[in-house]
């Protein structure tokens, strides 16, 4: 059985690979898909010399040679309104290398600190399907998205992380999802007027809800949002939840980790499981060789954290939330 995760990336070389590196060596995973966010610079050069260079990755990860702008066009700095879209490119370039049994989505900020999320994946769909009260930061764009509301019966809004699916399932999503695609396009010939949402929540939960016709999925998604801590792990977290594994049932993963490869919690991660060594042990050698005209170390031998993308504050304290509230 094959089993992919899609990550949409928005950070420096270093920690993509650090968490390719985690889903292959923690989650067992059979390969990793990258899309790069268009408006973030990323060495592609650096990228395949350490996937060549790092055993583990060679063959394993792949890089989505399409790149989409992903940002919102009113400059919201909470919105990616086309990060579905990255997902379904993603899907659709694996097609070259074979087919994919489970299909898997999750952010570049989650990493997983539990062993065994391969056999959970393999249960079928993994998503949530809770409806969309007015109490929703982004209803009134949604109410103003004339296309989806065609299938309003089937509205539902999910995360789109740790959300996984069967080769079936998500063609038929793909299908949904790139006929939205078009017919939004055509209601809103102006990309401008076209409602911004988050849609990588609202469209894969939707489109399951619609091909499933009111079926419940049998699985969560595997990422946990701690959201009584606003999403937030600290190191001495991590320690804890890493020899001690108190996760919610179903749950494999963690978000959000902070997009710095220097990370005290991120290299807590890489260290307990093994990857952090590896990734290391990969930068020195290619430093040695003079294969990177870019230094992957800093002059005391440390990962160097680069270009690293700034975290974006939590959309949650921005609106005054501390809890999901706007779901029932």
């Amino acid at each position: 059985m094959k089993i992919f995760v899609s990550i949409s990336a928005h950070e420096a070389e270093l920690c993509i690979i650090d968490q390719c590196l985690n889903y292959i060596c923690v989650g067992e995973f059979d390969g990793v898909v990258v899309h790069l966010n268009a408006i973030h610079e990323v060495d592609i050069s650096i990228l395949e010399l350490l996937i060549d260079e790092i055993e583990e990755l060679k063959g394993k990860v792949h890089l989505n040679p399409v790149r989409l702008q992903l940002h919102s066009m009113r400059k919201n700095p909470l919105l990616t309104p086309i990060l579905h879209r990255a997902h379904i490119e993603n899907y659709l370039y694996l097609h070259k290398f074979g087919a994919v049994d489970v299909f898997c989505l999750d952010a570049s900020n989650c990493l997983l600190v539990k062993k065994g999320l391969r056999n959970y994946v393999q249960g079928g769909v993994g998503i949530n399907q809770e409806r969309i009260s007015k109490g929703w930061p982004w209803h009134k764009a949604l109410a103003r998205d004339s296309v989806l509301q065609q299938s309003k019966d089937f509205i539902r809004v999910s995360q789109h992380e740790g959300t996984f699916f069967d080769r079936a399932t998500f063609e038929k999503i793909c299908q949904f999802i790139l006929k939205y695609d078009e017919s939004i396009a055509q209601a809103f010939p102006r990309a401008a007027d076209i409602p911004e949402y988050t849609k990588e929540e609202v469209l894969f939960a939707t489109a399951y809800a619609a091909q499933a016709t009111g079926t419940p999925p049998p699985l969560k998604p595997y990422v946990w949002f701690r959201w009584e801590k606003q999403l937030e792990w600290p190191r001495a977290d991590v320690i804890e939840i890493l020899h001690h594994p108190n996760l919610p049932e179903g749950k494999y993963g963690i978000k959000r980790i902070p997009r710095n490869i220097n990370d005290s919690s991120r290299e807590e991660i890489g260290n307990y499981f093994g990857y952090r060594p590896i990734l290391l042990a990969a930068c020195k050698k290619i430093a040695a060789s003079g294969r990177s005209s870019y230094s992957l170390l800093t002059p005391t031998g440390e990962l160097r954290n680069g270009t690293t993308a700034p975290d974006r504050r939590s959309w949650l304290k921005r609106l005054g939330f501390s809890k999901p509230r706007f779901l029932r």
